[in-house]
């Protein structure tokens, strides 16, 4: 649902900033992140998401595997984003047909994709169900995506909370700038001789290190 509801939310954003656009241009788009960010990565590396089992065969792919693999995605590629195997790839030619009765299953999957109801639908909330719920909802949050968030926050908030008295800006305003790891989580470990560099760091101590809390109304503890 995550996946299809972003799709729908970038569907209808494009939409509104470019009304003129036609359908099949806005599922391009679409088409893009479901497939290129969604499924290919697992297409081209079904070990690395966990979809074979590895271990069973004694090893991970081979190379043909993997050239055989690459191959297939190359095609669906073309598949869904309706491009047509040119003199470059003149010996692919032969699929074209198939490439153009493929794109129109693409599409439709696409267009499905984006039709998923609204999360106040899908959940059944609404602003004033944290006011009458009983038991308060519970996030588990690693310090990384604490500061990324905070991060995102800080860069966007004009776009995310246009009005000036929007309460998200004064709550940015207590919180300040982006904390930084080791204000977080303490200085490096001690098996560390030097300070290592920040990406480093965040890897290293994040990995296991998170938070866990209850969501409130306002301002309650």
């Amino acid at each position: 649902y995550g996946m299809r509801l972003i799709a729908k939310v970038l569907k209808d954003s494009l939409h509104e900033k470019f009304p003129d656009a036609t359908d099949d241009e806005l599922i391009k788009i679409v088409g893009n992140l479901l497939y290129y960010r969604y499924m290919n990565p697992a297409i081209v590396a079904p070990d690395a998401f966990d979809i074979i089992d590895i271990s069973a065969g004694g090893g991970g792919l081979t190379t043909d595997q993997r050239r055989n693999l690459g191959s297939i995605a190359k095609v669906l590629q073309h598949a869904a984003s309706s491009k047509m195997f040119d003199k470059e790839n003149c010996h692919l030619g032969s699929v074209n047909d198939y490439l153009s009765q493929a794109h129109m299953k693409f599409r439709r999957f696409f267009q499905a994709a984006c039709e998923v109801p609204e999360l106040e639908d899908r959940f059944n909330v609404d602003e004033y169900s944290d006011l009458v719920t009983l038991t308060k909802p519970v996030i588990y949050i690693s310090i990384g995506e604490i500061i990324n968030t905070h991060t995102l926050f800080l860069d966007h908030q004009d776009a995310i909370a246009p009005e000036h008295n929007d309460p998200i800006h004064e709550l940015l305003e207590d919180l300040g700038e982006v904390p930084t790891i080791e204000s977080l989580v303490g200085k490096y470990p001690l098996f560390y001789s030097a300070p290592l560099p920040p990406h480093q760091l965040l890897s290293d101590r994040t990995e296991e290190s998170g938070a866990c809390s209850s969501l409130t109304w306002g301002s309650d503890p």
